[in-house]
């Protein structure tokens, strides 16, 4: 994905603890997003975020079931 940066930019990512939606985080860092990760299991998302953080982005994640 040369040349797609959003540097400066904060994504939130819905499911962003595994699969697709840990993926698109790694792809919003790689591009050097700050990310907000969303996602309702609070240990896989502690993880998810421990994967991603120290690329130079900020990585913020908030616990919470969104069909609550």
């Amino acid at each position: 994905m040369d040349g797609f940066r959003l540097d400066g930019k904060t994504a939130v990512i819905t499911g962003a603890a595994m699969g697709i939606g840990f993926g698109i985080s790694e792809a919003f860092v790689s591009a050097g997003a700050n990310t907000f990760l969303v996602d309702r299991d609070g240990e896989a998302l502690r993880a998810a975020a421990g994967k991603l953080e120290g690329r130079g982005t900020k990585v913020s994640i908030f616990e919470i079931d969104l069909t609550d």
